[in-house]
């Protein structure tokens, strides 16, 4: 993570074919978190046991050990799969991880990715409207 990284929500989505592959090395997956706090692959989350280890990493690449219970808050996964309601696009599939960083005194009730215009516009245009319509019956 940016050394200078405010407290935010961050995301890491898998499976997405616009995006590139995560680098694997001899001891594994490198996740390096963008200042955007968003961070998307084409590679497929990873199902298996694993160890999670984060740091700051400053402008000259130094890293500090960040201390996980006290700074990765609500860590989670989450899918969206659901029909499109925009004629012609296909359905919205999302597949990610989430987690906040910083301090408790400054953590938010959830992680506004699906609603960011930002990041619809760019990755998702079909999750704009998504679900389904119900329709009045006769």
């Amino acid at each position: 993570m940016p050394a200078k990284l405010e407290p935010r929500w961050i995301t890491i989505e898998y499976s997405n074919p616009k995006c590139a592959p995560l680098e694997e090395t001899s001891s594994g997956r490198e996740f390096v978190i963008p200042e955007s706090g968003y961070l998307c692959t084409s590679s497929a989350m990873y199902m298996g046991w694993h160890r999670e280890k984060f740091y700051a990493v400053d402008e000259r690449n130094s890293r500090t050990p960040i201390e996980v219970d006290k700074r990765i808050l609500r860590p989670e996964s989450f899918n969206v799969n659901e029909p499109s309601l925009d004629a012609g696009m296909p359905a919205c599939k999302v597949t990610a991880e989430e987690f906040f960083f910083g301090s408790r005194d400054k953590l938010t009730h959830e992680n506004p990715i699906m609603q960011d215009e930002d990041f619809l516009s760019h990755y998702h245009p079909e999750c704009r409207h998504k679900g389904t319509t119900i329709r009045p019956s006769p």
